[in-house]
């Protein structure tokens, strides 16, 4: 499985680029630190694959977590994620939206990891439930990984380890701005 691919969108500026240029010389110390200030507030994003039958054509992107999420996700750390409902629900708090590259063509499918989701794949309803909207988020998280905890948390490890350093999503990842 190919590595995550890590896309930067909106650098928040309220100031005009012709502003900030004109005190900050090209080659400058001034500009190269203002580039790099920019890449730090932009908006960052992870693309992660499911794998399994979906392999590279379904991923699911993530961004960080809030500063008020630490205190619910702060033990999860590289090398000792687990799949539990901690580590469910973290995904379920960090996922933007979901993917899926159809003909070439990443298509954002507009859900996240819940029961809309659930719906767009197409998968029969569990008994018992007759909206698929109504299917708690880890069930849709577990099914999606067809109840594969290994598989599971190796997606998460990505996930926890990215947004640890987001400057090393790993050597298979793409910068896009």
């Amino acid at each position: 499985m190919a590595g995550p691919i890590l896309v930067t969108t909106d650098n928040h500026s309220d100031e005009p680029a012709a502003t900030r240029a004109a005190d900050a010389p090209a080659g400058s110390m001034l500009a190269a630190l203002r580039r790099r200030a920019a890449s730090q507030r932009a908006v960052k994003h992870l693309d992660v694959a499911v794998g399994g039958d979906f392999g590279e054509d379904l991923l699911v992107r993530y961004g960080y977590l809030a500063l008020e999420d630490m205190d619910r996700y702060g033990d999860l750390q590289p090398g000792q994620i687990r799949a539990t409902s901690l580590t469910i629900d973290m995904l379920i708090s960090a996922c933007r939206t979901v993917l899926f590259r159809h003909q070439g063509q990443l298509v954002d499918l507009e859900v996240g990891l819940g029961g809309e989701l659930w719906e767009r794949l197409g998968w029969p309803l569990p008994a018992g439930i007759t909206n698929a909207r109504d299917i708690p988020a880890p069930d849709v998280v577990a099914e999606l990984f067809a109840r594969n905890g290994m598989a599971l948390v190796t997606h998460a490890e990505r996930v926890v380890s990215w947004m640890q350093d987001p400057a090393d999503a790993g050597e298979a990842s793409a910068a896009t701005s």
